[in-house]
């Protein structure tokens, strides 16, 4: 049996639940919702391809055995998409969009499955295995229309002059998903897998990194304490032994240097011994 939600407007939160017997049925509402015509894509009414456990929110959604698959890059072309989708050898719906031209193909694809897809996760590892499919054959799904609970226009013409196009196939099996999620999920896990690799890697360069720049910082202070040192020693021995400076001031104009290029808390000694030794002729 086939669920869908039917919502009046995008409004509608909650929607109303529709049943089908079979996909054959429900291609063939669908096809009759498609000779209504509406200028205004709102004046339409939407649908879900599953029902929700309250309102419509992705983790609501609940399992659902049809997918949808969005169209609207204008290199995509209905014809090249049907070649795809019989070689696909599966049940599937196509329609085209209330802004689809001539020119610019807009049109979206519905398929049965063989199962009932149990969740969002399912749901995005299965859209990512029709995209490489249809990658592959240069055509180009809207990967904004990935989520379970997507809801889309019904199908409409846009004007009398302009009818919607639909074209089916619903006399061979649903697409077996089997396979292609167990792979997908396989390839999800290698993928992750490497992405964390990499992050172990990243963090430890990180690491690394920040180790040797503390080390090349600490380096640098004993460095540049010991060329202040320096400096403040041989200034200090320069007044002892060729100003006759008394080994006492000389000690304490040391200690009192030795602090200015650090909190600075001395720097105020350190002015006034400069002028001391200004008034004294010394320096």
């Amino acid at each position: 049996m086939t669920k869908i939600t039917h919502y009046a407007s995008t409004k509608e939160i909650y929607g109303k639940s529709e049943h089908f017997d079979t996909f054959s049925s429900f291609c063939s509402f669908l096809t009759e919702q498609a000779d209504r015509v509406y200028e205004n894509k709102e004046d339409n009414s939407l649908f879900s391809l599953c029902s929700f456990q309250g309102k419509r929110t992705n983790d609501n959604a609940l399992g659902t055995d049809l997918f949808g698959l969005d169209f609207d890059s204008e290199n995509n072309s209905i014809e090249k998409t049907c070649e795809v989708l019989d070689e696909m050898g599966c049940n599937w719906f196509l329609y085209t969009t209330h802004s689809h031209k001539p020119e610019h193909h807009k049109f979206r694809v519905i398929l049965e499955l063989s199962e009932a897809l149990q969740s969002p996760q399912e749901n995005e590892l299965l859209f990512n295995h029709f995209n490489q499919m249809f990658v592959a054959k240069d055509i180009v799904l809207d990967e904004q229309c990935k989520n379970m609970s997507r809801i889309w226009y019904l199908p409409c013409s846009s004007s009398t002059h302009l009818k919607c196009v639909t074209k089916q196939s619903i006399h061979k099996q649903p697409y077996e998903i089997t396979g292609p999620l167990e792979q997908e999920l396989l390839n999800k896990e290698k993928w992750d897998e490497y992405e964390r690799a990499q992050t172990e890697k990243k963090q430890e360069r990180l690491a690394k990194k920040g180790k040797k720049a503390k080390d090349n910082a600490k380096k640098k202070a004993v460095q540049n304490f010991q060329r202040s040192h320096k400096g403040v020693y041989s200034f200090c021995h320069f007044l002892m032994v060729q100003v006759g400076l008394g080994e006492q001031e000389v000690r304490e104009l040391y200690d009192t240097l030795l602090y200015v290029p650090g909190t600075g808390t001395k720097i105020g000694e350190f002015s006034e011994a400069i002028k001391s030794l200004r008034q004294k002729g010394l320096i």
